[in-house]
């Protein structure tokens, strides 16, 4: 997968997990210095637990949003991760979105592609892509992580959901489900065969 993702037409959250991961592969294979500084600097400085936790007491809030396109953004003076309308009908959908904003918010510039968006310049298209590119793959391996999805389903107060076996073991763990005598849900070993059977979705 050598072309560039053209912001344009495709946006990197369309894009299956196959796609999105031999586009990064082939950047770091042909050792593109974007890139490769990309991966060194988000390896130097991982989100954990603590950062998000951090970004809650920093005053940041989660909020719906008729406005945005496609999916989601980061309003950095109010503090707000905005979620597009579209990315709420589906729970996988909305968590890959927050993740991915909580990427572009961990490492500003390094992965700020908002001032790319109106330049068509090939250098800038090529930049767009690679941002964007590696905000989704590092936010998407981020969502599979059942402890730091438990984490910000938390602190961030999200409904709580479960549609693949990260999700599952994410809010089963967390004790995020309780039935209605407040009580933690017990899960019947066949619906946890079930989630195992989905996997851990990465598209």
């Amino acid at each position: 997968m050598n072309e560039i993702i053209n912001k344009n037409d495709t946006n990197t959250a369309d894009l299956n997990w196959l796609e999105l991961s031999a586009y990064i592969n082939n950047l770091l294979g042909t050792f593109d210095q974007r890139a490769i500084r990309i991966l060194e600097e988000t390896e130097k400085d991982p989100i954990t637990t603590s950062i998000i936790e951090k970004r809650v007491k920093e005053g940041w809030r989660v909020k719906e949003e008729a406005h945005i396109a496609p999916y989601g953004t980061c309003n950095r003076e109010l503090k707000l991760i905005l979620i597009s309308f579209a990315s709420l009908k589906n729970p996988y959908d909305f968590h890959k979105t927050l993740f991915h904003e909580l990427v572009h918010l961990q490492y500003g510039k390094l992965l700020d592609s908002g001032e790319l968006v109106y330049d068509n310049s090939l250098s800038a298209r090529e930049d767009w892509s690679i941002m964007e590119s590696f905000a989704e793959w590092i936010g998407r391996n981020l969502r599979a992580n059942p402890t730091l999805l438990k984490k910000a389903t938390n602190v961030f107060r999200l409904k709580p959901t479960i549609y693949d076996l990260s999700s599952y073991n994410a809010l089963f763990v967390s004790g995020s489900l309780k039935n209605n005598n407040g009580q933690l849900e017990l899960f019947t070993k066949y619906r946890k065969k079930y989630y195992e059977s989905l996997g851990i979705f990465m598209d």
